[in-house]
């Protein structure tokens, strides 16, 4: 482009340079034939010129459009193509995206279903073990009760049998009702006993007998009973 501008400034200065000697008032030792062909050979010349650097300028001038069209051809087709990837490479980012949030989300829902049965297996087998231990416990009670209660028959029956005085003697005319778990009174009980004229030993075992049967009712109800039977109540 530069150049094109020079050849047409350069052209502009011949031209005016050709008119300028034409109009001076300085001889030119030419002919009279001679004058107007050299004028005229001159002004073609630089005429040519000038056509040839307008010429060119103006091919210069397609070229340089044709160019920039055709970069800014260049330039929209890889904007329009950095713009269809960015878009796709959105698309991605965003599918991805949504797979990993429907993947979170159901790894979550099956993480709780999973605590949920969990918790639900946890909570019944405690219940099941509470209901285990309760039921040995209510065992090992009646097991208890029932052992009690035989060694509590038992101790009374052992008394009267291997007594060396007649046992009976230190209940005569007692109130049946105490001989009944509703009517029991320990104290009334041990004082009738301490105040009878039966030996020590017996009267101690006695006393022990009864304290230990009163501590269940399985006991204590197996121990009246067998003091009834051996007073013939």
């Amino acid at each position: 482009m530069n150049r094109t501008i020079g050849i047409i400034i350069a052209a502009i200065v011949v031209i005016l340079a050709v008119w300028y000697i034409v109009g001076s008032n300085t001889e030119v030792p030419v002919t009279e034939e001679e004058a107007p062909a050299a004028v005229e050979s001159d002004v073609a010349e630089a005429t040519n010129e000038a056509e040839q650097a307008t010429e060119e300028a103006a091919e210069e001038t397609r070229e340089a459009a044709s160019d920039a069209a055709e970069a800014t051809e260049e330039a929209a087709s890889e904007a329009a193509q950095e713009t269809e990837e960015a878009a796709e490479e959105a698309g991605a980012a965003m599918e991805n995206a949504a797979e990993a949030t429907e993947q979170a989300a159901s790894d979550a829902a099956e993480a709780t279903e999973e605590a949920a049965s969990d918790a639900a297996e946890a909570t019944e087998q405690a219940v099941s073990d509470a209901a285990e231990a309760t039921e040995q416990a209510a065992s090992d009670a009646v097991d208890a009760g029932e052992s009690a209660a035989a060694s509590s028959a038992n101790a009374i029956e052992s008394i009267f049998a291997n007594a060396s005085e007649n046992v009976q003697a230190a209940f005569d005319g007692i109130d049946t009702e105490m001989l009944t778990p509703e009517g029991f009174d320990f104290d009334a009980m041990v004082d009738r006993i301490s105040n009878s004229d039966l030996a020590q030993d017996t009267k101690d075992a006695l006393e022990r007998a009864l304290d230990v049967a009163r501590s269940t009712p399985e006991a204590l109800e197996a121990a009246l009973a067998q003091l009834r039977a051996e007073l013939n109540l």
